[in-house]
């Protein structure tokens, strides 16, 4: 199925309900499909995010920092944990609750990672805090800060013990969600089903074992898109380490332990065609720096999986806009030394 329809019932806790969000997806049909790889399971792809579900009393200790925060409203939200591709596409075959655990500071303890939905607010509310979205609402009153309303939460605990909550990000967009432009290139039979990612991961980015925090939100605004991206502790902050793309993917190219970013448009012919051929990023002075000159191997075998859908869709008699192809073929083999 590519929709959860059946919402779970929302678990009380203390004197407030915490609700359950519902995701949704819509995949285009693609030009040519490649042969269906096979089903990633629910349980290995989310517990390599690190999803983990809580026991009753960690519940309530969650739920009671949340509304220690005044945020009793505030919506768990739930993404996709596998993918399927058959004959019908490449779809999201379930859905969990947005709740992680694991080292994500220095303490060499495990935190609890959560994906909310707090209330949409209207321009004139009394903001929390200040966000991007938030200021473009303001200067426009006509519009509500929609893509404000998905936000990371990590919570701790206090020296007795007791969960807290010790961080909050800014709106990162409308809706945590599967990442629709790579499902595509699975698909089309140039990416492989293993690299798809859930909308929430704990990610070791760095080969340190304390791990990042890697998101996925949609924006409401179709022209907008995806809003990607990693969050990283540096020692009293949190920072945004990553920039943000379409088509965004983390992957140990080389096997050296550390992940590489993989980022790119919506599509080959999204924008000016070789421009369209991902660039990849090292991790290298606590940022990702770019760095695709450097992996000529992962180049090289993107320009045959290129080839290779352009001569099957040919063969199947498919409609190809081959300048563009040729195009980014050419800047993939370029790549490629």
């Amino acid at each position: 199925m590519d929709r959860h329809t059946s919402p779970q019932p929302g678990i009380r806790g203390g004197t407030f309900l915490l609700l359950l969000g519902l995701a949704t997806l819509t995949l285009p049909v693609p030009e040519a499909r490649a042969a269906a790889p096979a089903r990633e399971t629910v349980t290995r792809l989310a517990q390599k995010s690190r999803f983990r579900r809580p026991s009753p009393d960690e519940f309530r200790q969650i739920y009671a920092a949340l509304a220690e925060k005044g945020w009793s409203s505030a919506i768990l939200a739930r993404v996709p944990t596998s993918y399927t591709a058959g004959e019908s596409g490449v779809q999201v075959g379930d859905y969990q609750e947005a709740v992680l655990q694991g080292n994500v500071d220095e303490d060499d303890q495990p935190e609890w990672v959560l994906g909310l939905y707090f209330p949409l607010r209207m321009p004139g509310m009394p903001e929390a805090e200040e966000t991007p979205f938030s200021m473009m609402a303001r200067m426009d009153p006509a519009r509500a800060a929609h893509d404000d309303r998905a936000s990371i939460v990590v919570l701790k605990k206090d020296t007795s013990g007791q969960l807290k909550v010790s961080w909050r990000s800014p709106g990162l967009g409308f809706e945590f969600g599967a990442p629709r432009f790579n499902m595509r290139e699975v698909d089309l039979g140039i990416e492989p089903l293993r690299n798809l990612r859930t909308a929430l991961a704990l990610v070791d980015v760095d080969g340190d074992r304390r791990l990042e925090i890697q998101y996925s939100c949609w924006s409401q605004t179709s022209s907008v898109g995806l809003l990607p991206g990693v969050y990283r502790w540096d020692r009293s902050r949190w920072v945004s380490v990553a920039p943000q793309a379409d088509r965004f993917c983390l992957l140990d190219l080389n096997r050296d332990g550390k992940l590489e970013l993989v980022t790119g448009s919506r599509h080959i012919g999204y924008g000016m065609g070789d421009d369209d051929v991902p660039r990849v990023w090292r991790w290298k002075d606590g940022q990702y720096q770019e760095a695709s000159t450097e992996f000529p191997r992962y180049y090289g075998a993107l320009a045959r999986r290129y080839q290779d859908y352009v001569r099957r869709s040919t063969e199947r008699g498919e409609k190809v806009d081959t300048a563009v192809w040729e195009r980014a073929i050419q800047k993939a083999t370029s790549l490629s030394g």
